[in-house]
Formats: C-alpha cells, sequence, structure tokens
C-alpha cells in the first residue's frame, strides 16, 4: 500500500467525521463490501460474455460482425446429416424444452 493512498484514506475518513481507527477501519471494511459487490458484478457479465461467444460459435458464426447474414435450417434434412454445429444446437433447444416443461 502506498503512502498517499493511506494518507487519502485518513483524509476522507475526517472529512466524513471518522476520527477513530476503529471508525475508520469500518469504512474501510464497508467499502471492500462494496468493491465485492462490483466484483461480482463483473464476474456475471464476464460469464454471460462467454455464453454469447459460444452461443456464436455454436450458431455457426465467428466473431459477431455487424452485418450478419442469416442461415435457415432446412429441417426436412435427416439429424445425421445436419452439420455438427446445427445439430447440437437442435439437441440442446430439445433439451432445453424437455427440461422446463412449465415453460420457460
Amino acid at each position: 500500500m502506498s503512502e498517499n493512498f493511506l494518507a487519502e484514506f485518513i483524509a476522507a475518513c475526517v472529512g466524513t467525521g471518522r476520527n477513530t481507527p476503529v471508525e475508520m477501519c469500518q469504512m474501510a471494511e464497508s467499502r471492500i463490501k462494496e468493491i465485492d459487490q462490483e466484483i461480482k458484478k463483473i464476474e456475471i457479465l464476464k460469464g454471460e460474455k462467454t455464453n454469447l461467444y459460444a452461443a456464436i460459435r455454436q450458431l455457426g458464426g465467428g466473431r459477431a460482425k455487424e452485418h450478419k447474414e442469416y442461415r435457415y435450417i432446412d429441417f426436412s434434412i435427416p439429424e445425421d446429416k445436419l452439420a455438427e454445429h446445427y445439430r447440437m444446437l437442435c439437441i440442446n433447444i430439445c433439451n432445453l424444452i424437455d427440461n422446463n416443461p412449465q415453460g420457460l
């Protein structure tokens, strides 16, 4: 920890009326909890980002592009003749429906 940080933290504590070491520690602990909550939010967003990239790959795309041409699945093609990513997409959709009988 830098000396500047500690001096600035103490000054901020005194500026808000927290003058004792106990009160300053409570303020630090409170800020740590706030930081932990923000980190959790970021971790959730990182997970969502990873899932979105996986969805793009499973849908047959590379990296997301500005102008994406949509591809339609010909449902008359037998499952064993589908491209692997389309076959897995169909299986995942069916599993999602089977595992959520009450609806999504």
